[in-house]
């Protein structure tokens, strides 16, 4: 139940973690075409962000990276992450090393008390 975790749990991890999920997922959908169109034509129904929309997003931000050549925050590095983790993704060889540099320093740069 949220309220209960919000009551345990600061709310900056909670979105945290949600966040995390949400790039997870939409990640795994990418791969199941029939699933995520259901899916989207839920979403759109209720009026919600569709999974290929949020893809796009991450895509941008998968560029964004690679472009500025840093990850400057924490949902930059979840999405460069995930991308990294699947080894079926679309990254070259020359952009998955550039990106698996960044990931080591963002990683250096993070204190211990900020990881989980």
């Amino acid at each position: 139940n949220l309220t209960q975790l919000e009551s345990t749990h600061p709310k900056s991890l909670i979105k945290r973690v949600i966040r995390e999920w949400l790039v997870i997922l939409v990640e795994w959908t990418k791969d199941l075409p029939e699933l995520t169109k259901d899916i989207d034509l839920e979403l759109t129904a209720n009026g919600l962000t569709t999974l290929n929309t949020l893809r796009t997003i991450i895509q941008g931000i998968e560029q964004k990276v690679i472009k500025n050549q840093k990850i400057k925050n924490y949902n930059e590095y979840i999405i460069i992450k995930e991308l990294l983790d699947d080894t079926t993704s679309y990254v070259t060889l020359e952009d998955r090393s550039l990106l698996n540099k960044l990931i080591c320093e963002f990683e250096s740069k993070q204190r211990p008390a900020n990881r989980w």
